[in-house]
């Protein structure tokens, strides 16, 4: 934004520069001077603007990369968005949102088994040892004790404890496998919407590209024909104003593509 502001600057230059001569000469009025000065003006306002605009820009870039706001970070003057649509090959179910909805269903189904075992029969057996003074036959010495055991329980009734326990556990995995449904709905809408962002913000890339070139046309023949004395100096600074809006409206065009295209690779996880 700032070199467009820049050649808008000096486009008007030349111009207000032309006219001045065509005044002294005595070939147009002081009106269209003035015209042309205003419009330099202007275009000098625009680019103190865009470069205001480019120092806060660098200044949050530095803020958020955590570094001095003296610090220059390099980066990409320009933006070239890749204007193909790419194949998405790639799956919402590998987001780690459908991996999280799905180890929550088995972790409710875990749960409702680990609940359920406790009305299952429950088989304990154990071992104990000990030593006894005095031994066996009253000897001094003192004689190893042994003993084992089992011990199994049976549960048998529960006044409906076990049922509801069940119950209670197909519901919790039953609402686990709704809301993996309901994240995969998401998921895939997030992803349908995403690709439909960025097709349209490759078409606009593509449809603002061509009205930059018939303004830039436009404006070159325009200027042409005022040095032939055809056009007044309102035609080309109107042919200004377009090609500066073409020019804006290209810029962010694409770096609508590039946001589009960041937001596609991240909703399918690339």
């Amino acid at each position: 934004m700032v070199t467009v502001a820049q050649r808008h600057r000096d486009a008007a230059a030349a111009l207000a520069e032309a006219v001045a001569l065509r005044v002294s000469n005595g070939y147009t009025g002081r009106n269209d001077l003035l015209t042309a000065e205003v419009r330099l003006n202007d275009a000098e306002y625009q680019l103190q603007r865009a470069l205001t605009d480019a120092e806060n820009a660098r200044l949050a870039l530095n803020s958020l990369a955590g570094v001095g706001s003296s610090d220059m970070i390099p980066a990409d003057t320009m933006l070239c968005p890749d204007t193909t649509i790419p194949s998405t090959g790639q799956s919402i179910y590998n987001r780690p949102e459908m991996a999280m909805a799905s180890k929550q269903i088995d972790i409710k189904g875990y749960e409702a088994r680990m609940a359920d075992a406790a009305y299952k029969p429950n088989l304990s057996v154990g071992i104990n040892g000990s030593y006894t003074s005095p031994g066996y036959d009253f000897r001094a010495a003192p004689d190893p004790n042994y003993s084992v055991y089992a011990t199994l329980s049976i549960p048998i009734f529960e006044w409906g404890k076990r049922g509801n326990t069940r119950r209670m556990g197909k519901h919790a995995t039953a609402v686990a496998e709704e809301q993996m449904r309901s994240t995969a709905d998401r998921l895939q809408l997030e992803a349908e919407t995403a690709r439909c962002n960025y097709t349209k913000a490759c078409e606009q890339v593509k449809l603002t590209a061509s009205s930059l070139l018939k303004a830039e046309e436009s404006r070159r023949l325009t200027t042409e024909k005022y040095y032939e004395g055809s056009v007044s100096v309102t035609d080309v600074i109107n042919a200004q104003i377009y090609y500066l809006d073409a020019c804006q409206n290209h810029i962010a065009s694409k770096l609508d593509a590039c946001m589009a295209k960041s937001s596609l690779e991240y909703v399918y996880g690339y």
